[in-house]
């Protein structure tokens, strides 16, 4: 990734995937000295990262399905926008919550749903280690899609 995108600044090496505030501390600063220095020396633009999704560059799909998620747009109606899935902005949608680590999910699940599937998340991770979403699914009698299960075993508990 470094070599491909040429990052212009070492806050931009957090865009990359695996490179979070922790490898920045380590090593971000020097890493992107040498490599800003040996892209001018062969006369390469530095440039800033684009929108990844799963450590690609984001599609213009993504990128809509992105700036109708920040509208708090219901994720059937951003699938029928940006002509895709439901299954694949839920892919999305997972990407926009890492990044944007919302303290509420309406209009896509209220605090209490959000509570409930953490509680029982949590009881299956005590009892399996939460391998699989399954269980999970199950104890709620399929009043979740997996999408959502993910979203809240990404998130945790909603915030006090």
């Amino acid at each position: 990734f470094l070599c491909h995108w040429h990052p212009d600044s070492p806050k931009a090496l957090q865009e990359l995937p695996g490179w979070g505030p922790a490898m920045r501390q380590k090593s971000g600063d020097v890493l992107w000295q040498a490599m800003a220095d040996y892209a001018a020396q062969l006369g390469l633009p530095l440039q800033p990262i684009p929108p990844l999704h799963d450590g690609r560059p984001a599609t213009p799909a993504a990128q809509a399905a992105w700036q109708a998620m920040d509208q708090r747009t219901p994720l059937q109606t951003v699938a029928d926008q940006v002509g895709r899935k439901l299954s694949t902005v839920q892919g999305y949608w997972l990407t926009w919550l890492q990044r944007r680590r919302p303290i509420q999910l309406e209009p896509w699940l209220s605090r209490d749903d959000w509570q409930t599937i953490y509680a029982v998340l949590d009881e299956v991770r005590q009892e399996t280690g939460l391998r699989r979403l399954a269980p999970v699914h199950e104890r709620l009698q399929g009043r979740f899609d997996f999408g959502t299960l993910r979203a809240v075993a990404l998130l945790g508990p909603p915030p006090a």
